[in-house]
């Protein structure tokens, strides 16, 4: 061979090995590329926030993710062979089943069902699948698994959310007849009173109908209150008080195996309260330690003076030093370990069964106290029973006592809106009985018709806030154009939240809350007539 082809031979066999060397390589990282891409599916696929499995025709799981095993709580080794059916709740396998027929029939399918997983807890989960088979006849069944629990407790939350909110609206409007009913009793009452002198051997009757109608007005707040319809209103009470009044309603709340007991220490330590509110209070606390003692056992409340120190907040990270009302609930129940203990106070946070506990009787409590400024604090152990201790700042009575303000009439004119025929004729009696000429109006027409009427003569309008037709507010704004100057006062049987719909911020107009009192109703009267 001619040297000169054989060094061409030889420079080809070279081009040709490096050329081969490039192929090789570019072989090695396509592989690579492919091995890593593949990683990533599968690390996509194992770890994917969704459970993946794949089945057969029966229902016998042949691929699984990682995401899948931990869900039914079993690794995923000892998934694969298995009827998916083993992990379904027993009352919904009939669901699994009919999903599962209709994914091989339809091509696709969508329901929802309980998992119990190896542990015995229940997941909820919302299955989608889609069902394929190959030129061989093979059915394959994937399905993917979401995890639903959460979504569906805070649909269950929404539910008893929108129970309590029409709870509440139901309560406002039998709150307002019951509040009308109570006005004429208690204003008929305190008229006779008026006439009947101390000595009459009928007087101690009238006091009874009287007392109990006022009873019964505060029944109406705590209807209010346990809806969450009453604007809380502090007003200085002593705290015995209140408590001794309280425990004769949770005498009847509590079983016959539960003792109650009741330890006052100070019977003059007085707070800012609003009674309805400490009411709901106590029956949140009592109901709760009522089923922490299926058996039986004890319920004791106990009041003193307590003085807050450094060393108080220290401990809890909150409370100002100071003297307070201390209120400390305490049962022999069940108690509660420290996680429960770190989330008793949280909305819709409940140990109990589905439907049979709302998740919002301690975070009502927690935030009635806080609006009385003052603090709670919890101490309970398993088997150890649990202990509500309550700080109400203390007030002294002297600086909130104030005489029974002397009852004054007059010979003013004051024209009544009120569409309850019964209510509307025993206000106009009283303040009749007290010298002042009074005109009645039943709807808003009347009540405009009659100021125009008798413009520059009428002193005061007195109006209830809802009725059919116009409302209070209304008519008033339109006999505030007729005379600007004005007086009046807005009466109600509806709840805070109501009026306020209506036009009328309480705190910013001079209003009477139903049922009304005479004293209290009088004292008003004056009081605006004589600004």
């Amino acid at each position: 061979m001619h040297p000169a082809d054989a060094e061409r031979l030889v420079h080809e066999l070279r081009v040709h090995q490096i050329e081969l060397e490039m192929q090789n390589e570019e072989l090695k990282r396509a592989q690579s590329e492919i091995a890593e891409s593949r990683e990533k599916y599968v690390d996509l696929y194992d770890f994917a926030p969704v459970a993946y499995f794949s089945f057969d025709r029966n229902g016998v799981i042949t691929e699984a993710n990682l995401t899948g095993a931990s869900l039914v709580g079993i690794e995923r080794a000892y998934l694969i062979g298995k009827p998916f059916s083993l992990f379904v709740s027993p009352e919904h396998k009939d669901i699994f089943y009919t999903h599962h027929r209709k994914a091989h029939k339809d091509g696709s399918g969508e329901c929802e069902f309980l998992i119990q997983r190896k542990d015995g807890s229940l997941v909820h989960v919302s299955m989608r699948s889609v069902g394929t088979s190959d030129e061989k006849g093979n059915v394959t069944i994937r399905s993917a698994v979401t995890d639903v629990t959460e979504l569906k407790s805070l649909e269950s939350q929404l539910i008893q959310a929108q129970k309590m909110e029409a709870i509440g609206t139901l309560s406002g409007g039998i709150a307002h007849d019951f509040n009308n009913i109570l006005t004429v009793i208690m204003g008929v009452g305190s008229l006779i009173q008026m006439k009947v002198g101390p000595d009459s051997p009928l007087r101690r009757y009238i006091d009874q109908i009287v007392d109990a109608s006022h009873h019964a007005a505060g029944l109406t707040q705590r209807l209010l209150a346990y809806s969450h319809k009453q604007p809380i209103v502090l007003s200085p009470h002593q705290v015995n008080g209140v408590v001794a009044i309280s425990a004769k309603l949770l005498n009847r709340l509590l079983p016959e195996d539960v003792e109650l007991t009741v330890d006052s220490a100070d019977d003059h330590a007085v707070a800012m309260l609003d009674v309805a509110e400490i009411d709901q209070v106590l029956m949140n606390l009592a109901t709760n330690a009522r089923d922490a003692m299926p058996h039986g056992g004890s319920l004791t409340i106990r009041t003193d003076v307590a003085e807050l120190d450094e060393t108080f907040k220290k401990t809890h990270g909150f409370g100002r030093p100071g003297t307070y009302v201390h209120l400390s609930i305490s049962d022999t129940g069940t108690g509660m370990d420290e996680k429960t203990i770190a989330r008793i106070f949280d909305p819709f946070f409940t140990t109990k069964e589905v439907g049979k506990g709302t998740g919002l009787g301690l975070a009502s409590v927690y935030g009635i106290v806080k609006q009385h400024e003052g603090y709670i604090t919890v101490t309970s152990g398993l088997l150890r029973g649990t202990t509500f201790d309550i700080y109400l700042p203390l007030v002294e009575m002297k600086e909130h006592a104030t005489a029974a303000a002397e009852v004054k009439g007059g010979s003013e004119t004051i024209l009544v809106l009120e569409d309850d025929p019964a209510v509307r004729d025993i206000i106009t009696k009283i303040l009749s009985d007290q010298g002042y000429t009074t005109l009645e109006a039943a709807n808003g027409d009347d009540a405009i018709m009659a100021f125009n009427e008798h413009k520059g003569t009428i002193g005061l309008v007195i109006l209830d806030v809802v009725m059919p037709g116009q409302n209070g507010r209304e008519v008033f704004d339109e006999i505030a154009r007729i005379d600007p100057g004005v007086k009046a006062i807005f009466m109600s049987g509806y709840s805070g939240d109501m009026v306020i719909d209506k036009g009328v911020q309480e705190k910013s107009v001079d209003f009477l809350q139903k049922p009304l009192s005479v004293p209290n109703l009088l004292a008003k009267v004056r009081e605006v007539l004589d600004r």
